[in-house]
């Protein structure tokens, strides 16, 4: 059942008896820092989830409406154990805090030994040193670098000397420590039993230790008597003795390892049950080893877990976490449910505890015959049960009757649960979504068939699929629609916090920032149709100004009574404000400009995808849906479609200036540089000009000469409002030209 590192790690556990635990999310440094410090039994592999972004239930990524969603394992077992669950430990620590843990754990437990002694403070302190020193020295000796290929008898000797003064226990204690990692297993023994053999005065903190030691010796060559000393370290702990570990909770894990060892998965899975009631993590893991176990051996295995009540409802779980949606038919994992479900079905089972959970999971496999058997034999008032029923009624076209059952389900949930909706290899999930947020999106996608955009907005929102709520309100509500409806729905006055910087990405979860964020997103929709007072108030008070300006510098370029020098000035101002502050005060949420992720990715489009094979046909986008999404496009639709209102209007600043003027030709060099890279048919427009009425400045000179822009050294028309950073967005002039199959090719 272990990864090699845990086996690895169980054989260095000499020193430290550490309980096993697991590292659901982390990097390999921490694991590796965990096996250092403790010698005890590691995690299985972390799982790492890269960039990602939140999954589209109107695209289908996140599983279309008819799939079910993955579940959560850690849920569907407190759901087993409701009444059996004790309180958590106080003094457990994140596996980044175990070297403390156990640093401080020794040096308090020996401090407290030492006290009744009488000790005088140097002594006591030069003790502690030394006993420090002794368990640094065994640390390092028991995690070499190549520790999964040593033993404990590979460990060498070194001079290891017990302090003297120590308390007899801690003494007997770490003397068989020693001999433990040098291999001397008889010796080792002899120690712990000399220590397990004093009166009970004389071993309060080591006794658990020792004993839980014991049984670690015995594990290979003789597992019954490995067995019962797990069972004597839970005895110990509960007659009083100091398990500052939680050695009594991690023999149960042990104890259910010797049994996994002899396929004895049912005892196995009580074992590890009784691990997880206590809190340690280690028995969820394990727990859904035992259960890959029994579905590869098959068989007799997989018949005796259907007939066992907690195993049937462990091996369910497991299943049920391991697919995120429908299966293929080809799938091995699809085999292996089938046999799951045989066996069950076989076993006779009449109860209908967990009927709901193999109705489940019947309909993910594809079994709705199946499906609609176990759903007969579901507890009355099961959420499950009715989100599987309601699947049904959208399989055979009840679309209202379907929507009437999900509108009862969202708060039925318990509060707070979380599953996975996206597996990865069947141990961890990137996404986490609360059953209440899928069922919201699952109505959201009903609304939206039905032409109820308005409805289907305030499910996505609620429901944390900003993605899609942005496309609705961006795309697919009218400018007035949205106003109507942020302002009945979500009317507290703009946020003060500034907008998300580019180089941070994060996605709206609380009240407030989805507040804030739909406010933002109605701000630079009416700042995009030029409905600027109207788009003022939605905006954060930090654009506030900026915008002002840019309004007040479009009026004075347009203003005919003023010099054309001052127009110009003033076009130019108005123009560099849209180049490096375009983002914030016009910019799409999503394509093309991508605000959602600070414009630094470039993802699938929405309008164009809502009519995807991803999508079950009757929820595509329909013709109604196609149309406003089309009339709501930003002009141009282009990438940093900004840079182009920019560029015009440096463009147009430079019409108002003189031929040959120096000022005229910056505005051309710096207004073609802004789109010089991303779409040099557009920017050659710039370069011709620049050419034809500045030849004779020396950016126009030497443009001629280079047949493109010159190199304007870090010159793109700086903002000084602007963050730091954000003038830089993207590339300047001082490129090579592009060729005319280039410029052809960009359009």
């Amino acid at each position: 059942m272990w990864s090699s590192c845990r086996r690895t790690l169980e054989a260095r556990e000499g020193f430290w008896p550490m309980r096993p635990f697991s590292l659901a999310r982390g990097a390999w440094r921490l694991l590796l820092l965990c096996a250092i410090v403790l010698g005890g039994s590691g995690p299985p592999a972390a799982k790492a989830c890269g960039p990602s972004f939140p999954n589209s239930i109107l695209l289908g990524q996140d599983g279309d409406i008819y799939s079910a969603p993955g579940g959560d394992f850690r849920a569907e077992l407190t759901r087993l154990l409701p009444s059996r669950r004790v309180q958590a430990r106080t003094d457990r620590h994140p596996c980044w805090s175990l070297e403390g843990l156990m640093a401080g754990t020794e040096e308090r437990e020996l401090a407290e030994a030492l006290g009744p002694l009488g000790m005088p403070y140097e002594q006591q302190t030069a003790l502690l040193a030394e006993h420090e020193s002794l368990r640094s020295a065994l640390a390092k000796m028991a995690a070499p670098t190549d520790s999964w290929k040593r033993k404990p008898g590979d460990v060498p000797g070194g001079d290891l000397r017990v302090p003297q003064g120590l308390p007899a226990e801690f003494e007997d204690y770490i003397r068989g420590a020693i001999l433990y990692h040098r291999g001397e297993m008889e010796e080792a023994r002899a120690e712990w039993q000399r220590l397990l053999s004093r009166p009970a005065s004389e071993r309060r903190f080591r006794s658990t230790w020792a004993a839980f030691m014991m049984g670690k010796t015995w594990i290979e060559k003789a597992p019954e008597k490995a067995l019962e000393w797990f069972r004597r370290t839970r005895e110990l702990a509960a007659e009083g003795f100091a398990d500052s570990l939680s050695l009594a909770t991690s023999s149960y894990g042990w104890e259910a390892f010797v049994a996994l060892g002899k396929k004895e998965y049912i005892r196995a899975i009580h074992l590890y049950l009784e691990q997880f009631r206590a809190n340690d993590g280690g028995g969820l893991t394990s727990l859904r080893t035992v259960a890959r176990r029994i579905l590869e051996e098959g068989g007799v295995a997989l018949e005796a877990a259907a007939k066992d009540a907690e195993a049937r409802c462990i091996v369910t779980a497991h299943m049920l976490c391991q697919m995120s949606f429908t299966l293929p038919s080809e799938s091995p994992l699809k085999q292996k449910v089938e046999a799951w479900l045989a066996a069950v079905d076989a076993a006779g089972i009449k109860d209908v505890e967990g009927a709901d959970r193999l109705a489940w999971l019947a309909y993910k496999a594809g079994r709705i015959d199946l499906a609609r058997r176990w759903l007969a034999r579901a507890p009355d008032g099961s959420p499950i049960a009715s989100w599987i029923r309601a699947k049904l009624a959208l399989r055979a076209g009840r679309i209202d009757e379907a929507a009437r059952i999900l509108s009862t389900l969202v708060h039925l949930f318990p509060e707070g649960q979380s599953w996975g909706s996206l597996p990865v290899d069947g141990d961890g999930v990137c996404g986490r979504r609360t059953p209440a947020e899928r069922i919201q999106g699952e109505i959201a996608v009903l609304e939206m068939g039905r032409r109820n955009y308005r409805e289907a907005l305030d499910a996505l929102l609620r429901a944390d699929y900003w993605f899609d709520a942005a496309y609705v309100a961006e795309r697919v509500l009218t400018a007035e629609e949205l106003k109507d409806y942020v302002d009945s729905t979500w009317s507290e006055e703009a946020s003060k916090e500034p907008r998300k910087n580019r180089f941070w990405i994060s996605f709206p979860t609380t009240d407030h920032q989805k507040r804030t964020e739909i406010r933002s997103l109605l701000g630079r929709r009416l700042a995009r149709l030029q409905r600027f007072d109207d788009a003022l108030p939605y905006l954060p008070a930090s654009l506030h100004e900026h915008l002002a300006l840019y309004v007040r510098s479009l009026e004075e370029g347009k203003d005919g009574s003023r010099q054309a020098d001052a127009r110009a000035e003033s076009l130019w101002r108005a123009a560099r404000i849209a180049r490096h502050l375009g983002m914030e005060l016009f910019g799409t949420e999503l394509d093309p400009d991508w605000q959602s992720v600070g414009g630094s990715y470039e993802l699938r489009a929405f309008g164009d995808s809502r009519s995807g094979d991803d999508i079950p046909e009757r929820f595509r986008a329909d013709e109604d849906e196609k149309s406003r999404a089309s009339a709501h496009k930003a002009t141009p639709q282009k990438r940093f479609h900004y840079r182009y209102l920019a560029a015009d209007l440096a463009m147009t600043a430079a019409m108002l200036l003189p031929q040959n003027s120096d000022r005229a030709a910056r505005y051309l060099a710096v207004g073609g540089s802004w789109l010089a890279k991303r779409d040099p048919r557009a920017a050659d427009a710039f370069y011709k000009t620049l050419v034809r009425r500045c030849r004779k400045t020396a950016l126009g000179e030497e443009a001629d000469k280079i047949r493109w822009f010159p190199d304007l050294s870090g010159d793109d028309g700086a903002y000084p409002g602007a963050e730091e950073g954000q003038a830089k967005e993207g590339p300047v002039a001082g490129a090579d030209p592009p060729t005319e199959d280039e410029k052809e090719a960009a359009e």
